[in-house]
């Protein structure tokens, strides 16, 4: 299960195609769903149709589920080699599209490896402690065996960040991270990374907040997914510099308390045109070494009972990137 990449089509026994549009008429229309198979080519592998609805998230609101077509419960094997939607197929291509070994090498097994120490430092990162420095490699003269700092051109630059939005945008299209998890080791130095602390969905944006502000300087870069809500300007006559990307934020439930929390991402840049080219349910993932504030508190009067008060504690997270590349717009 979740091996595959989420589709927008399929074909029923007969093979009349099916989109994920007309499937959701049916499906509205309380009709019966015919039995799906893949169209990517010969594949033709069973696939089921996931209506729209909303996601139940425990402890927080739900949040809205888009209809995908997936592979089916009883699939037992992956889509097959050459479909378009075969996530490890799609993988192989964007590892072997980038020759540097410095930034993705080859492991044993069939497995690669990406080496995000580089990219780290060029994105603002801080030194980070217990990971090694890369060094260029040594020719064999007591001169040349000399660790140096390695430094990444501008020509490298473009192609390491390249290649990491193809890899988030493969991630965004898969149902799950099995795949990427399987076949693609994520390292920082001497340090490996979990997928699911390199890639947070809206659902989680609580669990990036926490992970920044507990590792502080000391947290790899990592990549946020969501939908841009609104821009906010600098005010008329102020000395702010950045506008702000804010994206739809992750709102727990009200509690006995009376207490929400609330989890908002926030991109800031100088070049607020670039940012308005960016309108409200944009889709973005957005990559790069964030930074979380602390927590603020304020209480609000209920419209229905004013003398009962919500407290909202906001929490925070911003990036400021440095190039523009790491904000991918998807669509």
């Amino acid at each position: 299960m979740s091996k595959g990449i989420k589709m927008l089509s399929a074909v029923d026994t007969a093979r009349r195609p099916h989109t994920l549009e007309s499937l959701q008429t049916l499906e509205d229309n309380k009709q019966t769903i015919p039995p799906l198979f893949c169209d990517g080519g010969q594949c033709l592998v069973p696939v089921r149709f996931v209506p729209r609805g909303m996601r139940n998230n425990p402890g927080k609101e739900p949040s809205d589920r888009a209809a995908y077509i997936g592979l089916t419960a009883a699939t037992t094997s992956d889509h097959k080699p050459g479909c378009k939607y075969d996530a490890l197929g799609q993988l192989k291509v964007i590892v072997a599209d980038q020759s540097d070994r410095d930034f993705i090498d080859a492991l044993d097994a069939g497995k690669s490896e990406l080496r995000l120490l580089l990219l780290h430092n060029r994105l603002g990162g801080k030194t980070l402690s217990g990971v090694e420095v890369p060094v260029q490699p040594s020719t064999g003269t007591a001169q040349s065996r000399r660790p140096t700092a390695y430094h990444l051109t501008d020509k490298k630059l473009d192609s390491y960040l390249r290649t990491t939005a193809d890899i988030l945008k493969l991630r965004e299209r898969c149902e799950a991270d099995e795949v990427l998890r399987t076949n693609l080791i994520l390292r920082l130095g001497d340090k490996k990374i979990r997928w699911s602390e390199f890639f947070f969905e809206p659902d989680r944006y609580e669990e990036a907040w926490g992970m920044v502000r507990r590792r502080g300087d000391q947290c790899h870069p990592f990549a946020i997914m969501g939908t841009v809500e609104r821009l906010s300007l600098p005010r008329t006559g102020s000395t702010q510099v950045n506008s702000y990307l804010n994206l739809v934020p992750e709102r727990n439930r009200t509690d006995e308390r009376n207490i929400k929390h609330t989890f908002n991402v926030s991109i800031g840049h100088s070049d607020k045109e670039w940012l308005q080219k960016l309108p409200a349910d944009t889709e973005v993932i957005v990559f790069g070494v964030w930074s979380a504030t602390a927590p603020t508190s304020n209480d609000v009067a209920q419209k229905n009972d004013p003398a009962k008060l919500i407290t909202y504690v906001n929490h925070g997270l911003t990036l400021f990137p440095k190039f523009k590349a790491q904000v991918i717009e998807l669509g």
